[in-house]
């Protein structure tokens, strides 16, 4: 469960990664219609959903300073421990970028260096 009521943030004790649960969380429903997937989508809709996901990133990102990570996702059905029925996009804003998410960053700079690509 994530806040914005936290006073603060910092590590939590222990030997996993993690902090005390400030940040945002929110979803997106991408469609009306239940049991709709991704691919049954037309084009314009997509766009629509996914420049909806961007200002809302966007928006999540600059609201609060102090929120580095704010990664997207895309739930469907029951597979994907989907708590609502309809497909949605699932935002979540951390102050913490997780270390594979900054190392997966760094390693990409350096591919990028080496292949020009």
């Amino acid at each position: 469960m994530l806040s914005d009521d936290a006073p603060g943030f910092g590590p939590v004790p222990g030997l996993q990664q993690g902090v005390v649960g400030y940040g945002r969380h929110g979803a997106i429903i991408d469609h009306h219609r239940h049991g709709v997937a991704v691919h049954e989508m037309n084009e314009p809709h997509l766009e629509l959903v996914l420049c909806t996901c961007r200002d809302r990133l966007r928006q999540l990102h600059r609201a609060e300073p102090r929120l580095e990570h704010v990664p997207a996702s895309k739930d469907f059905g029951p597979a994907a421990s989907a708590s609502i029925p309809h497909i949605h996009s699932r935002i979540i804003a951390m102050p913490v970028e997780p270390e594979n998410v900054s190392k997966e960053v760094q390693n990409s700079g350096v591919y990028h260096q080496k292949h020009h690509q």
